[in-house]
């Protein structure tokens, strides 16, 4: 599980770099058991470059959980208050290219129906709009 947390929904088409924070879930066997890994990278997109810069001051090593849940747990609060700091545009590194893509929303407690309807009616994001 991936979440490329930035604070646009363009990060692509923002000039310089573009801060993000990329927060990975994972699950690997060591030691004849199942671990959950949980880590929380922090860097930029380089729109000069289309690359990633990564932060090397503040690096984060994966950290194990023995439980799933714990693990979940984690990258659930971490994903909420990287948002409620104003990283709330989620996307995943595209497989091939390498760039931010698979645009969603961080979905926030208490935002308002109306606002999220309006967002899903919206027919100029194409196939994705429920009023389409």
């Amino acid at each position: 599980m991936q979440n490329v947390l930035f604070q646009t929904d363009k990060p692509t088409a923002t000039p310089g770099y573009v801060e993000f924070y990329d927060l990975t879930l994972t699950q690997e066997h060591r030691d004849g058991q199942l671990l959950s890994l949980f880590q929380e990278m922090h860097g930029w997109w380089d729109n000069e470059t289309n690359r990633v810069v990564l932060d090397d001051t503040a690096p984060s090593p994966p950290v194990a959980f023995k439980t799933f849940c714990e693990a979940l747990d984690t990258y659930h609060r971490c994903r909420m208050h990287r948002a409620n700091s104003g990283f709330k545009h989620s996307f995943m590194w595209h497989p091939i290219s390498g760039m931010p893509a698979y645009y969603m929303p961080v979905d926030m407690p208490g935002e308002s129906s109306i606002v999220k309807q309006v967002e899903l009616n919206d027919t100029s994001h194409g196939d994705y709009a429920l009023g389409a």
